[in-house]
C-alpha cells in the first residue's frame, strides 16, 4: 500500500469509524468476568478480561465462536475436553457446543468473535443503557 495516494482520516471521520476499547461499556457476565462488546450486524466481538481464579461457567449458545488469548492463560472446557490456552492460542468453539473457562493465578484476556452476533449481549448493553 502506498501511504501517498490516500487521504488521511480527518479527526471527525477517526472518532466515527474508531471504537476504542475504555469506550465500551463493561458487562459483568459472571464474578469476576468482563465483557466490552462490539455489535455488528453478522457478529459480536468481545473483549473478555478473566480475573485470576475466576470461571466461566459451562454453558451452550448458537453461534460459532473463536477465542484469542491475548495475555495469561486460562482452562477451557469443551465438550467433555480441558484445554490449556495459553497467549497466541486460538480455540474454535461449533454452536451447540458445551464449553466454559477456568483461570488460575495470571488471569487472563481474550478476544472472543461469535457469529452471527450475540442478541443476548446487544440486550444488555441496550438495558444498561436505556
Amino acid at each position: 500500500m502506498v501511504e501517498s495516494t490516500l487521504t488521511r482520516a480527518s479527526k471527525q471521520e477517526h472518532r466515527e469509524q474508531v471504537i476504542q476499547q475504555a469506550d465500551i461499556r463493561a458487562l459483568q457476565m459472571h464474578p469476576g468476568t468482563h465483557v466490552r462488546p462490539v455489535i455488528m450486524p453478522g457478529a459480536t466481538v468481545s473483549f473478555v478480561k478473566l480475573v485470576s481464579y475466576s470461571e466461566m461457567p459451562r454453558h451452550i449458545q448458537e453461534q460459532d465462536e473463536l477465542v484469542v488469548i491475548t495475555q495469561g492463560a486460562r482452562d477451557d472446557a469443551l465438550d467433555g475436553k480441558l484445554f490449556r490456552l495459553e497467549e497466541g492460542d486460538s480455540l474454535y468453539v461449533p454452536k451447540g457446543a458445551e464449553h466454559g473457562s477456568i483461570t488460575y493465578s495470571t488471569g487472563c484476556c481474550a478476544i472472543e468473535i461469535c457469529a452471527p452476533g450475540r442478541a443476548d449481549l446487544a440486550e444488555q448493553l441496550e438495558s444498561l443503557l436505556a
